[in-house]
């Protein structure tokens, strides 16, 4: 592979591999809201980037960048060249021409996230709108250490009904994350206003940063005759990512417990963890909580459809 700046001549071949990009990397992006955005890439932002080419072996472009002073405005590889080193190749480009580097990513393109966390990158702050102020929140990352916040700066407490937009939120996002499900926006708010409006159902627990929510989980309930008490089943439990491995979920834990302890109606909390997220099953570990003999089924009524499939 190699670098060279882009022609005129190739800003309908890169607008091709932009659009192919996006649908196969941003879930959360529906058909219409790509071609909402397909006129501005084509008609402004391409022409105005400082663009670098990523090439095969016969020239062909495969990805490209957009650079700015000391910022990556935009990056995309093509789908058949995803997960080849291209775009760690395009980061160190930009490293050498432009310096210490910043850039934007979706909220909601965990596997950018993750791209840009191995390249060195580290989330400095989070906007909730994107650029344009549609609903896509950009996490701001940039090289270099970052401050961390103290977890004794945050604030616990159940949620209201002013925190739903938050938590549906909060829930989208993990299940994109987690399991790559894009969850039906309005069945999960509906979901969450439901419990809030019911606390017979369960209740949410919210960390909150300077007026922020930032951290949540759901409690609901299970009655175990053999202990006559209630288990309390932790779920739905997410962090956003600029405050991860700041403590946040060990004091919303720790909180968890200490309701626990003052309620002699209950005799435990149980959680569920998808198989394969081996880095939240190390967490409840070192949390003290112990794997169970049993295995979780589920059968679903028919027509029960709670995600999005993929177009």
């Amino acid at each position: 592979m190699k670098i060279r700046q882009s022609k005129p001549v190739e800003l309908e071949a890169l607008l091709d591999i932009w659009l192919r990009s996006v649908r196969a990397t941003h879930a959360f992006l529906t058909e219409s809201d790509i071609q909402a955005l397909l006129p501005i890439v084509r008609d402004h932002a391409l022409p105005n980037l400082e663009l670098w080419v990523l090439c095969s072996d016969d020239s062909e472009p495969i990805g490209f960048m957009g650079v700015s002073e000391g910022s990556i405005d935009a990056l995309f590889i093509a789908p058949e060249h995803l997960r080849r080193g291209g775009g760690r190749v395009l980061v160190e480009h930009a490293r050498r021409i432009k310096g210490t580097l910043r850039v934007d990513v979706n909220e909601q393109n965990p596997e950018a996230i993750k791209f840009y966390l191995a390249n060195g990158f580290q989330v400095a702050g989070r906007s909730p709108v994107d650029d344009g102020g549609r609903p896509f929140p950009l996490l701001h990352m940039r090289e270099g250490k970052i401050p961390a916040l103290m977890p004794h700066q945050l604030t616990l407490r159940k949620a209201e009904l002013g925190d739903r937009a938050a938590i549906a939120g909060f829930n989208r996002a993990m299940a994109l994350e987690t399991e790559g499900k894009a969850l039906i926006p309005e069945l999960i708010a509906a979901g969450v206003q439901r419990l809030l409006n019911q606390p017979s159902l369960g209740f949410y627990l919210v960390a909150e940063r300077d007026g922020k929510v930032v951290g949540c989980l759901m409690v609901t309930h299970e009655w175990s005759d053999w202990r006559n008490g209630l288990f309390w089943w932790i779920q739905s439990v997410y962090v956003e990512p600029a405050s991860r491995r700041q403590g946040v979920y060990r004091r919303l834990y720790d909180f968890i417990r200490e309701l626990v302890q003052a309620d002699p109606g209950v005799c435990g909390f149980r959680l569920y963890v998808e198989k394969e997220n081996a880095v939240a099953q190390k967490t409840y570990g070192s949390l003290g909580m112990a794997q169970t003999d049993y295995l979780l089924y589920e059968e679903l009524k028919p027509g029960v459809r709670y995600f999005q499939e993929p177009d």
